[in-house]
């Protein structure tokens, strides 16, 4: 198969995995709603899990076929669109609804230490060189000291609670079944294509998961989070964001350091990341906190984005 069509094939993959992680969240939301499960349960399942899902199965095919640097990639890559490009049009999506509603945030010093500190030390740890048993044991520490942390706090917005039928939702679990079943094998199917273009052109797979597959994987956290600002949720739009960061940089990481430990490609490279990532984060906190003007900010972001995205282009080759 040529090179051409394997590209073609990798595009109608990730449109594939984007259409079945929306019907996987929609499955997912119907049956907590079914079990009357909490507002910061619902939340949680989304921000940490659901929306990460195309990330952990790239993290576990990724392992299995030895290429984990394309994981690492993907998961940086993700992490930055998260705190630029999805946050940056929440904000243009929220004043192009007359609203302001970023301004009724309250952000904790506290409470952005230990969300920032959770997100960045496994990219640290990675610096190093490797990833194996003991890094991935740091992060499930970590992330564990987080869900504690988050879960003691327990600060969320009421929402609206729908009324779900039994009919509704058993074919919900039919529907989640068979969107897991799909991720999965489109999942694979991805990296498999992914590795045979990478060894082609002998290009960085660090670069390639970071500039590439990233954007594919982060779009459920944008949608999540348009869905979200049309009902004025803003606080489930950032812990949305905000917990995907935590789940990627901790339990996806140490994933695949349980399943196969593996050597960083370059850490200059992901020490850049690192810093770019570092100053995203760094901003939103300026932001939320001392309330500044949101197109402004929201272009910032993108500007950033902008530079993450020729550095990676130029880590590519």
């Amino acid at each position: 198969m040529g090179i051409l069509e394997n590209i073609l094939i990798i595009v109608f993959l990730v449109l594939v995995l984007i259409f079945f992680t929306r019907v996987f969240i929609k499955s997912l939301l119907n049956i907590s709603f079914y079990f009357n499960f909490s507002d910061f349960i619902i939340s949680f399942i989304f921000g940490g899990i659901a929306t990460s899902l195309p990330e952990f199965l790239f993290g576990l095919q990724s392992s299995l076929k030895k290429v984990s640097n394309l994981s690492l990639g993907n998961i940086i890559g993700a992490n930055f669109n998260d705190v630029t490009l999805v946050i940056a049009l929440s904000l243009i999506f929220n004043l192009l609804q007359g609203r302001n509603s970023y301004q009724e945030l309250k952000v904790s010093t506290k409470e952005f230490l230990a969300t920032f500190l959770v997100i960045i030390t496994p990219f640290i740890v990675a610096l190093k060189g490797k990833f194996g048993i003991f890094e991935s044991i740091v992060c499930l520490i970590l992330f564990s000291l987080y869900l504690y942390y988050i879960f003691k706090e327990n600060k969320f917005e009421k929402l609206a609670k729908k009324e779900i039928k039994f009919k509704e939702f058993f074919q919900s679990i039919i529907y989640l079944l068979i969107s897991l079943i799909i991720l999965i094998i489109s999942s694979y199917l991805i990296v498999s294509r992914v590795k045979f273009l990478v060894e082609i052109f002998g290009i960085s797979s660090f670069a390639f998961g970071a500039l590439l597959l990233s954007f594919g994987t982060t779009l459920p956290e944008l949608i999540f989070s348009y869905q979200t600002l049309k009902e004025n949720l803003v606080s489930f739009a950032f812990g949305n964001i905000f917990g995907s960061l935590v789940f990627n940089s901790n339990f996806i990481l140490a994933l695949n350091g349980i399943i196969n430990k593996f050597y960083i490609e370059s850490s200059a490279k992901l020490l850049i990341n690192i810093l770019l990532l570092s100053v995203a984060i760094i901003f939103n906190f300026y932001f939320l906190k001392y309330k500044r003007e949101p197109l402004s900010s929201a272009l910032f972001l993108i500007s950033l984005w902008l530079l993450f995205a020729v550095l990676n282009f130029i880590f590519l080759f």
